[in-house]
């Protein structure tokens, strides 16, 4: 997956605070994008709610999932 970023005003300082954010925000859309590719022949004739519904569903499911505990270890 290609990282892309941009911002307007750019924080030049104290950047670094918000690391741990990104991290998180980035291990989560990691686990969303998994969840997705995996099933992604059940979604691809979904509408775009039920799809949107069905990806809440899994990811209710699969919250017990290690990726889950990592993202939880990172928070403490």
């Amino acid at each position: 997956m290609k990282v892309v970023k941009t911002l307007k005003h750019p924080i030049t300082s104290h950047h670094h605070m918000l690391d741990a954010t990104l991290h998180v925000y980035q291990e989560a859309l990691s686990f969303l994008i998994t969840v997705i590719q995996e099933q992604f022949i059940a979604l691809e004739s979904l509408s775009t709610q039920a799809v949107v519904t069905a990806v809440e569903r899994l990811t209710h499911r699969a919250q017990s999932e290690s990726v889950l505990r990592r993202i939880r270890s990172t928070l403490l």
